[in-house]
């Protein structure tokens, strides 16, 4: 019995451990890839955030709305100019 056993490990007995370590690299460098990714996308909102603050300095952000002239009350008479009469 103990033939037969050693009869049968061939290369095929080691395919698993051979499969981990060939995803075990290419995780590696997957994660490497991933991770400089990320970090150029860090780098490019730090810059975006800096232009934006280089353009408004001292200023309101227009997507704020608070140097609008719009207030509550002009925009509250709007609506009832524009609802229908019930």
């Amino acid at each position: 019995m103990g033939a037969k056993a050693t009869a049968t490990a061939g290369p095929e007995s080691f395919r698993p451990l051979r499969c981990f370590v060939v995803w075990g690299k290419a995780n590696v460098k997957h994660k490497a890839r991933l991770q400089q990714k990320v970090q150029t996308l860090f780098a490019a909102i730090e810059e975006n955030e800096q232009q934006e603050e280089r353009e408004h300095t001292g200023q309101d952000l227009p997507e704020l709305g608070e140097a609008s002239s719009l207030t509550s009350e002009k925009l509250e008479s709007a609506v009832r100019r524009k609802q229908p009469r019930v």
